[in-house]
């Protein structure tokens, strides 16, 4: 099941002023944004979204803003429920890749035509990277999973 969250997450609760004309690039803002159409977003942080309970995969992708909502999630990514994030890695790319290691994680790169994981490239990997905690359930997870079909192609 996915579930949507509508608010900024970051390493604290409160309000972000986020910016509104980036299209697919909006972010939180920071410094001196003049001249952006900004707009105010409700924030908070992995671990008071996940208080309750945590998910067993987390996509995270908040274009450069990655080691702040590590840091708001320290709770979170310790719980050994949290089996794997994918991660877009962005500005703060090594903060988070260490942030990610020192809560046990490791970076694997998806095969999909393979349905398997390899080992990462590593911290600080620009773009998509996957993060694993418990590489066999992640792998089950991968075998188990209902092929689709991308442009034709069954993955």
């Amino acid at each position: 099941m996915v579930v949507v969250h509508r608010v900024a997450v970051s390493d604290r609760g409160g309000t972000v002023r986020f910016t509104a004309d980036g299209d697919t690039v909006n972010r939180i803002a920071s410094g001196d944004a003049s001249g952006r159409s900004l707009i105010e977003v409700p924030a908070t942080t992995l671990d008071a979204l996940f208080a309750e309970r945590a998910p067993r995969v987390v996509k995270i992708d908040v274009e450069g803003h990655e080691g702040a909502v590590l840091d708001g999630g320290r709770r979170l990514l310790a719980s050994d429920e949290v089996a794997a994030l994918v991660v877009e890695m962005g500005e703060q790319g090594d903060r988070a890749a260490r942030s990610l290691v020192e809560h046990g994680f490791e970076a694997a790169r998806y095969e999909p035509f393979a349905r398997n994981l390899t080992r990462g490239s590593g911290p600080g990997r620009a773009g998509n990277a996957i993060w694993v905690r418990d590489r066999a359930w992640a792998e089950a997870r991968l075998r188990e999973a209902r092929p689709i079909s991308v442009n034709g192609v069954a993955v």
